[in-house]
């Protein structure tokens, strides 16, 4: 990212620069989105005609075009701004000429992180209306030219920062291994035991609740192995009615936990 608006000719240098193979650039702008009554303070995000290193989903998780008029939303902003697709939001920017436009949702888009909205990158500069501009680019490197290309980046004043995607995965995925497998493992632990608890306890229960019963089955001429049939076989059928709820009541738990855990800074999928 860069330490501010610059002209798009910065694209082309660091293009230039070794181990680049492909540059792209992007633009955020600060923005307050209205509808009606409802106003929500976030940046939205231009994007290339034909953008190869980041593409938009919609709901489906498809890929969407951005459209060269319109903007488009991320669901959660979506509703929030209670805002559909085909209805005007007001956009006030909050930089530059600071201009006001009614803009068009032109679609409605999923993300799992932020709340932002995406316009097409020329769109979105005659709307700011400080020329064709780039707040910083996305750019396609080699692995093996990494620490010369850090090195030229940190030596250009423009650059801001430098952020490398396969790294922050990396943590990612390092942080999620540490911290919720390991805590899935202690609760898959502790659920086992108490399944294993519960079934035991069941058994004993009827096992001496029954014992009469049984012994005179025996008596009548009942072998040992028909007798753990009736005992064990009435066990079976309990668990296996009682597994298709648990999914039932597990998939409901999950349901509420993500629910709890949604924010506007991050959302889960329910999978």
């Amino acid at each position: 990212s860069f330490t501010g608006p610059t002209s798009r000719a910065a694209i082309q240098e660091l293009a230039a620069l070794p181990g680049v193979r492909w540059a792209e650039p992007t633009r955020a702008a600060p923005v307050r989105l209205r509808n009606e009554h409802r106003e929500y303070d976030t940046a939205v995000q231009g994007i290339p005609t034909g953008a190869y290193l980041r593409q938009v989903v919609d709901t489906d998780l498809e890929p969407i075009a951005i459209p060269s008029h319109g903007i488009v939303l991320t669901e959660r902003l979506a509703q929030i701004l209670h805002a559909a697709p085909g209805e005007e939001v007001v956009v006030e920017v909050r930089e530059g000429a600071r201009r006001t436009r009614r803009v068009p949702v032109a679609a409605i888009t999923q993300q799992y992180v932020g709340l932002a909205a995406y316009m097409e990158l020329s769109e979105l500069n005659r709307l700011v209306g400080n020329g064709a501009a780039v707040s910083g680019a996305l750019l396609l490197t080699d692995a093996n030219a990494e620490e010369r290309l850090t090195r030229a980046l940190r030596d250009r004043p423009q650059v801001a920062s430098i952020v490398s995607q396969e790294r922050m995965i990396a943590s990612f995925r390092d942080t999620m291994d540490r911290s919720m497998l390991t805590m899935t493992l202690i609760l898959t632990l502790f659920a086992g035991v108490i399944a294993f608890g519960v079934v035991y306890n069941a058994a004993r229960i009827s096992l001496s609740e029954r014992d009469r019963e049984l012994a005179s089955l025996r008596v009548l001429g009942l072998t040992r192995r028909e007798i753990s049939f009736i005992l064990l076989g009435e066990l079976a059928l309990l668990t296996l009615i009682a597994i298709p709820i648990g999914f039932v009541l597990g998939s409901l738990a999950s349901a509420g936990l993500v629910q709890a855990y949604q924010s506007d800074m991050y959302r889960f999928p329910l999978v």
